[in-house]
């Protein structure tokens, strides 16, 4: 199984002139600040640049318009990931650029499902079977402040899909293996596309009994005076038609002069960038001291000076953001009115060939002879020939998926799995002082927690008894464990220490953990590294630190956006 690491964090507001970089190793982390002091505010960025959207973003946070890069690993392959501006961008080692997009469900969930061999597939509210958003991926090894410590599969919002808990449960714990969903998929795939066929066989055999049942002798006359409503109904459609494309037609030039204005900023903002950002690399290379050739002048070529450059291209940057949304934004609307200026085409050409017909006085004997019918009769029942094959082929494809899915479901193993989560189960719940429900084996998707101070310790004793079988059986990659203020319920000087030892021993062996509290709470300086954020207090980002974090996060933004 491979291992996700998290090695930085980044983030910048260039609205507030701030930046912070946090490093991760991987020893155990400890996240301390008081409360206040932006600890979750980390935590939750570091999902955030994933698409995963945590719970309760303050105001004042997204006011902020903050930029995120985290550095990370898969197995021995280094990734980094920006957002900025509502766009993820992933880089590989050599900061290439693999995936820029503001579609999370469209194309970075699938981009970092295949990274993470991510391979769980869900039915939506409509039937779709989808790949769950990046929030699935990372549920069991995240543990936020907000819900996380009053019911299980909650840390992320936006948890919308049906039975979310049972599934996640069933996947992450390798209840269900990948292949399991593999065949799934594929089977779903297979259903979706005989039901298609299905439908264009039922499509074929209604025309045929049409033909079959129509006789020669029959005639079908259009005249144009027996169909004065109707002729009198489509002239009025045709005419609001004609206003409602004229108006559409007359916004999409509006909306297509705007977007040309925007995106000649853009171009503009590009060249001035990359011109400033050869400027800068220039001023860096030269002494402090720079004559001219031509007159013998001297020039002072100080930092102050070279900083100045810095701030103008941060603030050319940001303008290309903002241009970047706006285009955006301008992108969905012309897509829009075209998607209706489209339908509004396509019902006038409807209504035009209606007159069409009415006018010229077409008959049924002109169009289908008693040899056309016959020749039609044939022509679709070899059609219906094929998709009948096509068919059968199908339902036997079907069949190997359904034994596929068989295959991966062994009871032994399902036992085994469910076995050891109990005894793991029952050993924390123990060392926490937890009492268990004998009565009943207990569910991999939850567990019944106590009231007050008890229940936060049953919830960390669950969690630490899934996430080492998730760490022997699952087939994903596995992720950094990061749990969110474990003091919870005013846990007492003995509880609360035997919470943070079970953390630091029971992780899964060479598993990155990083913890988020205000005191270390009993453990040694040996068994965690504490990293310190205290500042000021609703301020987590730090102003000396705006220059390093931005020097950092520029070549990214470069490149990306």
């Amino acid at each position: 199984m491979k291992k996700m690491r998290f090695s930085k964090l980044y983030l910048l507001s260039q609205n507030e002139r701030a930046g912070l970089e946090i490093s991760f190793s991987n020893r155990p982390a400890l996240v301390r600040a008081p409360n206040n002091h932006g600890k979750s505010a980390i935590l939750k960025s570091l999902y955030d640049s994933f698409g995963a959207q945590p719970h309760k973003i303050d105001d004042t946070w997204r006011g902020a318009n903050v930029i995120s890069l985290v550095l990370f690993s898969i197995g021995n392959d280094d990734y980094s990931i920006l957002k900025a501006a509502g766009e993820y961008s992933i880089f590989d080692a050599q900061r290439k650029i693999l995936l820029s997009t503001r579609k999370v469900g469209e194309e970075l969930t699938p981009f970092l499902a295949n990274l993470l061999n991510f391979r769980l597939v869900m039915a939506d509210r409509k039937d779709r079977v989808i790949t769950p958003p990046p929030a699935y991926m990372f549920s069991p090894f995240y543990v936020d402040q907000d819900h996380g410590w009053t019911k299980p599969w909650t840390s992320f919002s936006n948890m919308y899909l049906p039975n979310s808990a049972r599934l996640l449960s069933e996947y992450h714990s390798g209840l269900r293996p990948n292949e399991y969903y593999e065949a799934v998929a594929e089977r779903e795939r297979l259903r979706a596309l005989t039901k298609t066929i299905e439908l264009e066989i039922n499509a074929i055999n209604e025309a045929i009994k049409k033909i079959k049942t129509s006789t020669s002798e029959v005639t079908l006359t259009y005249e144009l005076n027996d169909f004065s409503a109707e002729t009198e109904r489509l002239i009025s459609e045709s005419k609001k038609l004609h206003i409602a494309e004229f108006k559409y037609r007359e916004e999409l030039a509006k909306l297509h002069q705007e977007y040309q204005l925007w995106s000649d900023q853009k171009d503009v903002l590009n060249g001035a960038i990359h011109e400033m950002d050869g400027a800068l690399s220039v001023a860096a290379k030269h002494p402090e001291h720079v004559e001219c050739p031509t007159c013998g002048q001297g020039y002072d070529n100080s930092l102050v000076e070279q900083f100045g450059l810095v701030e103008d291209l941060d603030g050319l940057i940001s303008a290309r953001l903002n241009a970047n949304k706006k285009i955006s934004e301008l992108e969905g609307l012309i897509s829009k009115h075209r998607s209706n200026l489209s339908d509004i085409e396509k019902s006038l050409i409807l209504i035009d060939a209606t007159f069409a017909v009415k006018k010229e006085e077409i008959t049924f004997r002109d169009v289908v002879t008693a040899e056309g019918r016959t020749e039609a009769t044939k022509l679709l029942q070899g059609r219906l020939d094929e998709l009948d094959t096509h068919v059968r082929g199908l339902a036997g494809d079907i069949a190997q998926q359904d034994a596929r899915i068989k295959n991966t479901q062994e009871r032994g193993r399902t036992d085994a799995i469910k076995d050891e989560f109990a005894v793991l189960l029952a050993e924390f719940s123990k060392s926490l002082d937890v009492r268990l429900d004998d009565k009943r084996r207990p569910s991999l998707s939850g567990v019944n927690i106590g009231r007050g101070s008890e229940g936060p310790r049953a919830l960390l004793a669950y969690y630490y008894a899934f996430l080492r079988v998730a760490f022997s059986h699952s087939s994903m990659s596995f992720c950094p464990i990061v749990i969110d203020a474990p003091n919870q319920q005013g846990q007492d000087k003995t509880h609360m220490p035997a919470m943070m030892k079970l953390m630091i021993k029971q992780a899964p062996k060479d598993c990155q953990l990083i913890i988020a509290a205000e005191d270390q709470y009993g453990l040694s300086d040996d068994e965690i590294e504490t990293i310190d954020v205290t500042g000021e207090k609703d301020h987590v980002l730090r102003t000396e630190q705006y220059k390093h974090v931005s020097e950092v996060i520029r070549p990214y933004t470069i490149t990306s956006i």
